[in-house]
């Protein structure tokens, strides 16, 4: 199996974003450098979470972490709608959801998926209890202001029969 990198999993997820809900993101700077004088200001705090886990030669799960102002945009452009009329803890975490699934099937393609047998579980609503302790790889996105966390955690390699 192939190793993924933070890197890799804002290239899935930009992309991911940039087809389905036409937002753009980029690395965001770490918090520490946010808070210095002349840098630019803190992407808002983490409000909504959801996770998705896979299975097949190896097991593992992503968590995504978002600000209310990214799910709104999010399920907007999904909606074709103006953020201002989405509400954060319905059509926001349905979005949210649905992000976590197109991530995680872009990251088991990446892993090598297109050669081997895996499957994936259905995304779910969760609170920040799900973030992993020890994530294989951490991806922070601003997006248009607005914070997108991308947390993947390999849990274990399938153990043979």
């Amino acid at each position: 199996m192939r190793e993924l990198t933070s890197d890799a999993l804002v290239r899935l997820t930009s992309i991911a974003l940039e087809r389905t809900a036409f937002l753009m993101a980029e690395p965001a700077e770490s918090s520490s450098d946010t808070d210095m004088p002349g840098r630019g200001s803190p992407l808002p705090p983490a409000a909504r979470f959801a996770k998705i886990d896979y299975r097949g030669p190896e097991r593992g799960e992503v968590v995504l972490v978002a600000s209310d102002g990214f799910v709104r945009k999010l399920a907007a452009g999904l909606l074709g709608s103006e953020p201002e009329d989405v509400d954060a803890g319905t059509a926001g975490v349905d979005a949210l959801r649905e992000l976590a699934n197109i991530v995680a099937g872009s990251l088991i393609c990446e892993l090598g998926g297109e050669r081997c047998p895996f499957s994936i579980g259905l995304p779910a609503a969760c609170g920040s209890e799900a973030l992993p302790a020890h994530p294989t790889a951490v991806a922070t996105l601003d997006v248009e202001g607005e914070r997108l966390e991308v947390h993947w955690s390999r849990l274990a390699l399938a153990q043979a029969a």
